[in-house]
């Protein structure tokens, strides 16, 4: 600034420059963002899944379908497996247990 303080044309002018360099900075960044954008974009296409295989082997192509098969897969995947009481039984019984007076 000058001696009194006062802002003066440097100021102006060296505020002038930083906000342009910022704003060119900015579009810069956005640039790249946008390529990375439509390269993820495609990478996305390429992933669609397009068909599924039921569980007699048959494809399935219709999206409703597609996602019925899906759900139908994670609820068996994630579903507890059946159990025998018996065989269960006789797994407890054949345990070692520990005592804890001697």
């Amino acid at each position: 600034g000058e001696a009194g303080g006062a802002p003066g044309l440097e100021d102006h002018w060296a505020w002038g420059a930083f906000v342009r360099s910022r704003i060119r900075l900015l579009r810069e960044m956005d640039r790249g963002s946008c390529f990375f954008y439509a390269l993820e974009k495609k990478r996305g296409a390429k992933k669609h899944v397009t068909c599924l295989l039921a569980e007699d082997g048959t494809p399935l192509t219709d999206p409703a379908e597609m996602c019925g098969r899906a759900r139908a897969f994670y609820a068996s995947l994630f579903s507890p497996d059946p159990t025998n009481p018996n065989a269960c039984r006789v797994l407890w019984d054949k345990l070692p247990t520990v005592s804890m007076g001697d």
